[in-house]
């Protein structure tokens, strides 16, 4: 299977990385997988409702779009697109946990996020899920044994 980008990109067009969509991600996250509040420190106990009023995930929510923009964006640039997987990587890799599996299940958490913010067709899951399989999780793959 090849990735359509462009199925990815128009509906990353509908996506405005702002001060709501940011933050709405993480609200969408911790209310599906609250274990996963235990990687932000000093968060750990954040609600979902407490997200939108935290500075701290107002920028981490903005910058998490702005990842998965410029991933999709350079994901047919594979000289550009690996070291900007190795970078992200690189800035995770200080919390314990973080690893390949954590990477692979991050998508549903997207799925679910896209779904409930602006609508995720079967066509776009299933680019989604070529972009992770066939693109991502390789990038990974290939960074993360070097931790």
């Amino acid at each position: 299977m090849v990735v359509n980008l462009d199925i990815i990109r128009a509906q990353l067009a509908k996506l405005p990385i702002n001060e709501i969509n940011g933050p709405k991600f993480y609200v969408h996250m911790f209310s599906t997988q609250p274990d996963l509040r235990n990687f932000f420190k000093g968060s750990e106990n954040i609600k979902p409702e407490e997200v939108p009023a935290s500075a701290r995930f107002l920028r981490q929510g903005q910058r998490l779009l702005l990842s998965m923009e410029l991933m999709i964006e350079l994901a047919d640039k594979l000289q550009l697109f690996e070291p900007y997987v190795r970078e992200m990587l690189d800035k995770h890799k200080r919390f314990k946990g973080i690893d390949y599996d954590l990477y692979n299940a991050f998508f549903d958490i997207w799925y679910g996020y896209l779904s409930k913010v602006i609508g995720l067709s079967d066509q776009e899951k299933k680019e989604w899920e070529a972009f992770k399989v066939e693109l991502f999780l390789p990038a990974v793959k290939k960074y993360i044994g070097g931790w």
